[in-house]
């Protein structure tokens, strides 16, 4: 899918017509990338490009278990990928940023090579996800929350198709896009 009908770049496009000139939306994810690979890159992603806010969401690749390294475990352990989530916070707020926003994960309908649901997988990610948020006092972008009221025909519309079923399908991208900007909007707007 072409960058520009990806959820962050639509988000960026509704920020700019809401506030315009207020925010430049900086992504630096990497495909298949765990928390714990992210958190080697962020110390001097974060030296290199200060910012205000900072959006953090990881639990899919941690979550999975990958037939090329046994498919017994998970990429990422429970425990790490709460220190993981942790560490990225606290450097994040000694770098001066301001609003820490951590995201829970879209429901998916994949099943992972061992036969496992990487849906099942990733709801114990998610609330790792929502406990840094509570504890670390971050906002909670709660995905996982918002779509337990889709029902399974309407989150196969937001998917990719089979055999993908993990990764956003364009009215997918759309609507995270829309969701997470009413989120945006409602921050501002209480922070005033």
């Amino acid at each position: 899918m072409r960058p520009r009908y990806r959820w962050p770049s639509i988000f960026g496009r509704g920020l700019e017509a809401d506030f315009p000139g207020s925010y430049d939306v900086d992504v630096r994810a990497i495909s298949g990338e765990t928390s714990r690979q992210a958190l080697l890159r962020f110390p001097q992603a974060l030296a290199e490009s200060p910012v205000d806010d900072l959006f953090i969401q990881f639990g899919f690749n941690d979550a999975n278990f990958w037939e090329s390294e046994g498919g017994l475990h998970p990429r990422v352990s429970l425990s790490s990928f709460k220190a993981n989530l942790e560490e990225m916070v606290e450097r994040g707020k000694q770098q001066g940023v301001q609003n820490i926003v951590i995201a829970t994960n879209h429901t998916v309908l994949k099943q992972m090579s061992n036969g496992l649901s990487l849906q099942e997988s990733k709801i114990r990610y998610d609330e790792v996800s929502r406990e840094v948020a509570r504890e670390q006092d971050c906002k909670c972008f709660d995905i996982a929350l918002l779509l337990k009221e889709y029902k399974s025909s309407e989150i196969k519309e937001f998917l990719l198709a089979k055999p993908d079923q993990l990764h956003l399908s364009q009215l997918g991208h759309a609507f995270y896009a829309k969701v997470f900007l009413d989120f945006w909007r409602s921050l501002v707007l209480a922070a005033k």
